[in-house]
């Protein structure tokens, strides 16, 4: 039964039980039988004309309601492309619509964000298999070289084996960035009191050797910083990165630097490599960024330890700051909000 019927028969019965009362009440009073019945007649008249003036006033409200219930079957049917309606009276209608509003913004800007990621994760997920074919296409060429007897000097071998092994890296490291993209929002956050200069230290001794082989050093500034409270595994794993891209991508020295304002630490790591264009560092830490505009076979990974970083950042309420000029180098700079 809708609003509109349920009045109607509300006022119908309103109107019969109210005329009996006042038949039965005008009877008492001594009326005679025709006084009665006029006064019963125009008694029923009142009601029926405040039975017409209530619908007249209810209409609008439930013309209001009905655009509400439609607005709602096209959203239930997932038709989010809906114009904003303004009702102003009632006042419990408006604010019911207010709401309403706000929740199909919502509902369509969650949606068109599921969208976009969505099709983030399928282009990932296709250039992740494209980058595939070249390592194993190497494993398997080195491989069946390898078994046939076509490589067959021992300098040819050792060769061989290296690539072999290079390859094997490299795959390994795909897979490795693809489990935390995976991992990314699953992983509990535990914060644990540390300090960021032995943190640092660690890393750097990390990646020394490597260094060393190219004949490049770290070159490193760092403010004395007291430990402090933060999500330590996140912190390293984005520094690891910067500092794996700082290699990767230039042949000199790296400098670090650690600066303290009192509420946040900065840690910075420059390098004088290929750098980025301008209109490319908003653009970097986007999922597929480095598949689709800049496929160098040389870096290994798939590309997404910047989005990685950056989604991490976010989650421990830290920010990454890019300065970079194309051709001359790169600063990537963590801001640890302490906590």
């Amino acid at each position: 039964m809708t609003i509109r019927q349920q009045l109607f028969v509300a006022s119908f019965f309103a109107i019969v039980v109210t005329s009996l009362l006042l038949m039965i009440s005008y009877k008492y009073m001594w009326f005679d039988g025709q006084t009665t019945i006029l006064l019963t007649i125009c008694s029923m008249l009142s009601s029926v004309i405040t039975m017409i003036l209530a619908t007249l006033f209810s209409n609008p409200t439930i013309k209001k309601i009905n655009l509400l219930s439609k607005k709602t079957e096209k959203i239930a049917a997932g038709d989010y492309q809906l114009d904003v309606l303004h009702i102003k009276s009632p006042k419990e209608l408006k604010s019911l619509n207010e709401s309403f509003n706000r929740m199909a913004i919502e509902i369509k800007r969650q949606m068109e964000q599921i969208h976009q990621e969505e099709q983030e994760k399928v282009m990932m997920i296709e250039n992740f298999a494209h980058d595939l074919k070249t390592p194993l296409s190497s494993i398997k060429s080195y491989s069946e070289g390898l078994k046939d007897g076509i490589i067959k000097s021992d300098d040819e071998k050792d060769k061989a084996y290296q690539i072999l092994m290079m390859q094997s890296d490299r795959l390994s490291l795909m897979f490795d960035e693809l489990n935390q993209v995976i991992s990314l929002h699953n992983n509990e956050q535990n914060q644990t009191v540390f300090k960021i200069d032995e943190l640092l230290l660690g890393l750097l001794d990390n990646f020394t050797p490597v260094m060393k082989r190219e004949n490049r050093a770290f070159i490193v500034d760092a403010d004395k910083v007291a430990e402090f409270r933060q999500v330590e595994i996140a912190i390293e794993r984005i520094l690891s990165n910067f500092i794996n891209n700082a290699i990767k991508f230039s042949d000199s020295d790296i400098k670090v630097s650690v600066k303290d304002d009192g509420d946040h630490v900065k840690v910075s790591i420059e390098d004088s490599g290929i750098g980025i264009a301008q209109k490319d560092i908003n653009r970097i830490f986007n999922r597929t960024y480095r598949v689709e505009q800049s496929r160098n076979k040389m870096t290994g990974g798939s590309g997404l330890g910047l989005y990685i970083a950056k989604t991490l950042a976010n989650q421990i309420d830290s920010e990454i700051e890019v300065k970079s000029k194309l051709n001359v180098g790169s600063v990537f700079s963590l801001i640890i909000t302490k906590k």
